[in-house]
């Protein structure tokens, strides 16, 4: 036992001289920081997930928009990493088409939700003209076919650095 306790006392490291300040935290609760808007909350997604969580205008996915509409307020970001694969009506170079059915499902999911959208443009294959082509489809499939929908902006590029 004796043994024990000598072994323990040896393996035990000793204890600092005196603790070192590493740093002091104050709360000033008399003066607030910068009050987060009401809109802050945000869903950001890719253009291929678009059916599967929104579906369509005629078969939507009523149980993802309630989820949606329980965040309270924010904003639909489409696009991220796929939005320079995805082009508007087959341009030569991209991978996939963004089509007349995914912009009617999104502009019916903001109208049903409140959350206004934010549509990335694909920067790697677009024109000025195909990407005006693009914001002209946003409005006449879009904004002006689903009452109450809202576009926020456009997006040109996503990690433009890359």
């Amino acid at each position: 036992m004796t043994t024990l306790l000598v072994l323990g006392l040896l393996l035990t490291p000793p204890a600092p001289a005196s603790a070192a300040t590493l740093a002091t935290v104050s709360v000033a609760t008399n003066a607030p920081g910068a009050v987060i808007p009401v809109n802050f909350p945000g869903l950001s997604m890719e253009y291929g997930h678009i059916a599967n969580f929104f579906g369509t205008p005629g078969a939507p996915n009523n149980a993802f928009l309630q989820m949606v509409k329980n965040i309270g307020t924010g904003v639909l970001r489409i696009g991220g990493n796929s939005q320079d694969q995805y082009c508007w009506d087959a341009v030569s170079g991209c991978a996939h088409t963004i089509t007349a059915a995914n912009v009617a499902a999104l502009f019916y999911a903001s109208a049903q939700t409140g959350f206004p959208l934010i549509m990335g443009v694909n920067l790697n294959n677009y024109s000025a003209s195909t990407a005006l082509d693009y914001a002209n489809a946003l409005i006449s499939n879009g904004l002006s076919a689903y009452p109450g929908s809202r576009l926020l902006g456009m997006e040109v590029g996503n990690e433009s650095d890359l």
